[in-house]
Order: C-alpha cells, then sequence, then structure tokens
C-alpha cells in the first residue's frame, strides 16, 4: 500500500504557470519588501491591503471585459448573483476602498502602498505567474505632474537601491485625455476598416470595442499595420502635451532619466495623460513597472463624481530575476549561529532549556534533539553551516559543562554550563545577536 501512495503522490506537480518561493528567494523578496517599505515610509505613503478577492464586476468594468473575456481571469460564484474574482489588478480595489472607508475625509491627496500577489491566468510576460508578486503604490485625490514625477522617481530610486537601476530604461508615452482617446479610437477604426482580412482574430475582436489595443499587438501583419495608422500625437489636446511637458522637465530636474515611446500603451485602458514602463536592457525582461494617471478609472466603475488618482505597480520577480542575473547578493538574517547536538536522555533535557534560553537572548540555534548518533549530528551541524556546535553527552551533564566547537577551525573547548550563555554571546558578537523587543507595546 505504501508503494501505491509514494506512486499517486509522484505524478502530483506544481501546477503550470505557478511558482514556489524556496528559503532562498524569500531572501531576496525580504530584501525587496524592506527597501520598498523604507522608501515608501520616507515619502508619506502607508500600506494598505483590499483582500484577495472582489466583487469580479469591479475587474469586469475596470479592463472592460467581456463575459467570454473574464472567463480568462479567476471567478466563483458566491451565491445567487455574487461572482468574485481573485484581484488582478490593485488600484480598482483601492479606488473602491477610497470610497467605502470615506478617504475623502483624509488629508489629501491620500498616498497608499502594498505589497500583495495578484493573478492571472493568462501571463503575458517572462516574469508573470498566475500568482505574481507585486509592489504598487497610489496617489488619491490631486493631479499634479509633479506628483507624476515624484512617483517615478520613487520607483527609480527602489530599483537603484536593488542595483538593477542601470539595467531598465523608462519609457514615457501621451496617451491623451478621454476625448483625446475617442477622437484617436474613431480614427483608428477608420484607418483598420476595410483591412480586417490582414487582422488577428483578437484585432478583429478588439477594432470596434478597443481599437487601442491593435497598436500592442505582437502578430506581424498587425505590427506592420500598425506603423503606417495614424499617430495618436496628431490628436492630442494642447493640455495634454503640455502635462507632458511638464512632467518631463520635472523628472529631469530629480536625474531621472527617460525616452519617449509613442507605442506605448499599457493593457489597462483606464489610463489617460500620461502612461510610464520600466523596461529591461536586455529585451529579454518585459514590463517591470507600469503605470500613470488613472483619473477616468472613477467614472469607468460608475461613481458619480470626478476623482484624480495615479497608479504604479512593480513585478517584485522580474526585479529579484535581474538582481540574480547581476548575481547581487542580499543580506541575510537566516544564517544561523549554533547547532546544540546532545546524546542521552539526560543531556536531551538540559539541551532543550540551552536551546530556549539560546533564543531568548538573541542566538539563533537549532538542535537535532532524536536519536542520531553524534556523529550523525555533527554532519548535520555540517549541513546547517554554523560557526559553532555544542555538545553534551552524560559525562558533560554530570560534570556541569558543555564542549563548544569552532566548526571552521575545528577547535573545540570545554565550558562551564552556567557560562554557555556568555561564551557564545562573546564567540558570535554582541551586534549580530537577533533580538525581538515585544515589550515596545503599549497598553492604554
Amino acid at each position: 500500500m505504501g508503494n501505491n501512495i509514494n506512486l499517486a503522490m509522484s505524478d502530483i506537480k506544481i501546477i503550470e504557470g505557478a511558482k514556489d518561493i524556496l528559503p532562498k528567494d524569500h531572501q531576496y523578496f525580504t530584501y525587496f519588501k524592506k527597501v520598498v517599505r523604507h522608501r515608501c515610509r520616507h515619502s508619506g505613503y502607508r500600506r494598505f491591503t483590499t483582500p484577495l478577492f472582489e466583487d469580479a464586476n469591479l475587474f469586469q468594468k475596470s479592463f472592460a471585459l467581456s463575459d467570454e473575456e473574464l472567463a480568462k481571469f479567476f471567478t466563483c460564484s458566491l451565491k445567487e448573483n455574487c461572482k468574485a474574482m481573485l484581484v488582478a489588478d490593485r488600484l480598482p480595489a483601492m479606488i473602491r476602498a477610497y470610497f467605502e472607508h470615506n478617504m475623502r475625509d483624509w488629508a489629501q491627496p491620500v498616498e497608499l502602498y502594498y505589497i500583495e500577489p495578484v493573478f492571472r491566468r493568462m501571463t503575458e510576460g517572462k516574469y508573470e505567474y498566475l500568482q505574481s508578486q507585486c509592489f504598487g503604490l497610489s496617489v488619491i485625490g490631486e493631479t499634479d505632474a509633479a506628483i507624476d514625477a515624484q512617483v517615478i522617481q520613487l520607483l527609480y530610486q527602489i530599483l537603484d537601491d536593488l542595483g538593477v537601476s542601470h539595467l531598465v530604461t523608462l519609457k514615457l508615452n501621451n496617451v491623451g485625455s478621454i476625448d483625446d482617446q475617442k477622437n484617436y479610437a474613431q480614427a483608428l477604426q477608420d484607418f483598420y476598416i476595410g483591412k480586417e482580412r490582414s487582422l488577428c482574430e483578437n484585432c478583429n475582436k478588439n477594432l470596434l470595442v478597443k481599437p487601442l489595443k491593435l497598436l500592442s499587438c505582437q502578430e506581424e501583419d498587425c505590427k506592420i499595420l500598425a506603423e503606417i495608422a495614424p499617430k495618436f500625437s496628431q490628436f492630442l489636446s494642447q493640455d495634454s502635451v503640455a502635462y507632458l511637458e511638464s512632467v518631463k522637465e520635472y523628472l529631469k530636474e530629480i536625474d531621472v532619466p527617460f525616452t519617449i515611446d509613442e507605442k506605448l500603451f499599457l493593457s489597462e485602458l483606464y489610463y489617460s495623460n500620461l502612461v510610464f514602463d520600466f523596461v529591461g536592457t536586455d529585451k529579454v525582461t518585459d514590463s517591470i513597472a507600469t503605470g500613470g494617471r488613472a483619473d477616468p478609472l472613477t467614472k469607468i466603475l460608475g461613481y458619480e463624481c470626478d476623482l484624480f488618482a495615479f497608479g504604479a505597480k512593480m513585478n517584485a520577480d522580474a526585479v529579484i530575476a535581474m538582481m540574480k542575473k547581476e548575481k547581487i547578493k542580499v543580506p541575510s538574517k537566516d544564517n544561523l549561529h549554533v547547532f546544540v547536538a546532545q546524546l542521552g536522555p539526560e543531556a536531551k533535557i538540559k539541551c532543550l532549556r540551552l536551546i530556549k534560553d539560546l533564543r531568548d537572548i538573541g542566538v539563533k540555534s537549532v538542535g537535532a534533539l532524536g536519536k542520531g548518533s553524534m556523529k550523525e549530528q555533527l554532519r548535520l551541524a555540517q549541513q546547517f553551516k554554523v560557526p559553532y556546535t555544542i555538545l553534551m553527552g552524560l559525562t558533560e551533564v554530570k560534570e556541569g559543562v558543555a564542549i563548544i566547537r569552532n566548526m571552521e577551525k575545528g577547535t573545540q573547548a570545554i565550558i562551564l554550563y552556567d557560562q554557555i550563555l556568555d561564551e557564545v554571546v562573546k564567540l558570535i558578537g554582541e551586534s549580530n545577536l537577533d533580538k525581538y523587543h515585544p515589550g515596545e507595546l503599549v497598553y492604554s
């Protein structure tokens, strides 16, 4: 029976498009979050988390999805007339939360950030998964080109802190006002109608409902038509042109390099005036961080008021992949200080207490409390790559001592049991202790 169970289990694999985050990967993700929190805290952003699932209508409206397109996302029916969807984009959820929690009464603009997963059944980029780790932020309640430039600079600073800013190019484009987009969409439809036979199936579907998407199609014939299609710059209002010029001026002032890409249109169609995209210079890494001015989103979601909003998001998986490619090493607090090896029931009791006491003072400790031989335990200590091992057997218990072995040098010394904690702290250094202070809590 046991063999049959093992054989059955061997057929279970991770779902294609999903990804495990191993401990070595978490070291990078932990450092990524540390940098994000540090920079956001300095810039006045507060962390905010929306649920992993929302009303599917929120995203169907945000992305202008047909029922057929909605089926490409993760949805389920909770009850009659209520369909839930795993979050594919956090910005619409934050706009929903802004109104639901009366954030209009807060100091404006409301600056929030998140470090949460997003879910997409149709992955588009090299480092996009069914569940992707995402950092994002939003500025809600005000509009100003200087705000946009500050957000972009914050993303650039984070990439620089992580050691990969030189591996990315910042692209900007002016996608105009809502009226500009409507006029351009009509011009595109006029241009493409009659050329349907040269378009792929998706572009034929988008022609009458989402003509701007035709410009980003990667099918060869569609790309050729996009090259000779009318250019958006011909349809931009003077206000839109002036807005982008202001953003460019501010970015130059705060030393953020950029290029203009008139073909840049993001997959989310709720942006206006400004969109941006940090892309890898290796031409392999897709979008690393994207965003723009999302002022139309409020009306798209059905709120009967104007609300200024700027949103940005960063693909943590893509950033970490670049860091690894650059052979960037991140600091880690996961390395253990001490391995405690014991032999015999009396020694096991003493070592159980010793491990607890070591951990209480900030010494990262682990011990093999099973029935393994001392030789097996020392082999395990080498696998943990600890600098020191404490050894205790029946003799040491009776004499009230322990042996501390320097694993690198192979030397060892006998220490009185009551002096072990002081000796270990001396060996690893007070500054290297990993201390926790629950006393920081304040009870009122």
